[in-house]
């Protein structure tokens, strides 16, 4: 306690006065440094503490060649999980996509090949029914829609037995037969009857160059 200010300078005698100090402000003040404070659990305690538990498990486990890391952990990120039953359904469309075209090629494949094979086999039909008669037979032809668009007349020869004899020739691209040769032999006069017969023919036109290849076999018959 202080009395009030008011002495007289003159008449001063000694007077004893009683101060209490009391401790409430050195309370406020403890509360200011406890709320400046820094929080228990900050990020550089917790990293000095992994570091300090990483170096006791590394001197624990000292005669181990695997060290084993703690890992740092974090909750920023967020770790997102996908719809299996989502994607499940678009790998099987898209699966289905896949094995479609494939199917559908091979498919279409087959049927060409089928189509290409009954063309082949009426092309062949026909070249025969047009190419074989009594004096002649088209053997084979490399390309089968190539036709005899003209042949000479059927020649007159007489034998004394039967025989038959086998050419091959080209076709130019106007249909004219060349290259002739004789794949088996006979007599002289056969051979001859044979080649001016094949010189004779004449095929229809194509486009390309390339020519093509005709074997045939004539028929010289006794009657």
């Amino acid at each position: 306690m202080i009395p009030e200010y008011n002495l007289d300078f003159k008449n001063i005698k000694p007077k004893t006065v009683k101060i209490e100090i009391l401790k409430q402000s050195i309370k406020k003040e403890k509360d200011k440094t406890k709320e400046k404070e820094k929080p228990l659990f900050s990020n550089k305690k917790i990293e000095n503490l992994k570091e300090k538990l990483r170096k006791k498990f590394n001197k624990s486990d000292s005669g181990n060649k695997e060290v084993v890391e703690v890992p740092t952990m974090t909750t920023e990120e967020k770790v997102l999980i996908p719809d299996l039953n989502n994607m499940q359904i678009l790998e099987n469309r898209h699966i289905e996509k896949q094995d479609e075209k494939p199917v559908l090629s091979e498919l279409e494949r087959v049927k060409s090949e089928i189509e290409k094979t009954n063309n082949d086999k009426a092309l062949i039909n026909e070249q025969q029914s047009f190419a074989k008669n009594d004096f002649y037979e088209i053997k084979s032809i490399t390309n089968l829609k190539r036709k005899i668009v003209y042949e000479p007349p059927k020649p007159s020869f007489s034998l004394e037995r039967g025989t038959k004899i086998t050419l091959s020739f080209k076709v130019d691209r106007y249909g004219r037969p060349f290259d002739i040769n004789l794949l088996t032999r006979s007599s002289s006069n056969v051979e001859k009857i044979a080649i001016d017969f094949v010189k004779g023919l004449r095929f229809d036109a194509v486009d390309y160059n390339k020519p093509d290849f005709v074997e045939i076999t004539l028929f010289f018959r006794v009657r």
